[in-house]
């Protein structure tokens, strides 16, 4: 199985690597519908660096793919934070496209997951895509989310919560 290495996002000699992300037009149409002004990536990335600083496992992480040896590529950033509207740790992920479509988004969730069981704190784990985005949606599914709510968010687009309830 494919290796995934995460290492919280520090300082702004990591800001280079979530730029890739934030600039990167397919990226971010995926996420958020556009990519991010400056301004708005500079507001976002030190809203990160404070998150890294409140919990040793919550926050925002780089994604890096394990070779069988040495240091592997950036490939993407993830999140795990609390979400107290839906009462669970809501994960979010971002790849870039060169590392789409090669299983890499359901061996990063199951990472995830693996990680909010072993800090022992959290019951439940939540996911919210947009219902059209259906590579988000079928790794939800195959790692053990099931739909749970679909709603509108403030800007008029659909969103669909998916949750994992741990025990």
């Amino acid at each position: 199985m494919t290796k995934l290495r995460l290492e919280k996002f520090q300082g702004e000699t990591d800001f280079s690597l979530f730029a890739s992300l934030a600039y990167d037009e397919k990226v971010m149409k995926m996420n958020y519908g556009r990519t991010f002004t400056k301004e708005e990536a500079d507001l976002f990335y030190q809203g990160i660096l404070q998150a890294n600083k409140k919990d040793a496992v919550l926050g925002y992480y780089k994604v890096y793919k394990m070779p069988e040896e040495g240091a592997g590529p950036f490939i993407g950033m993830c999140g795990m934070n609390l979400n107290s509207n839906f009462n669970g740790v809501e994960i979010e992920y971002m790849l870039l496209p060169a590392w789409w479509h090669q299983g890499l988004g359901t061996v990063l969730v199951k990472k995830l997951i693996q990680t909010i069981k072993n800090s022992g704190k959290y019951k439940c784990i939540i996911g919210i895509t947009d219902p059209a985005n259906t590579y988000s949606r079928k790794i939800l599914q195959k790692t053990g989310f099931v739909s749970a709510k679909n709603y509108t968010i403030d800007d008029g687009s659909a969103a669909e919560v998916f949750r994992l309830d741990l025990g």
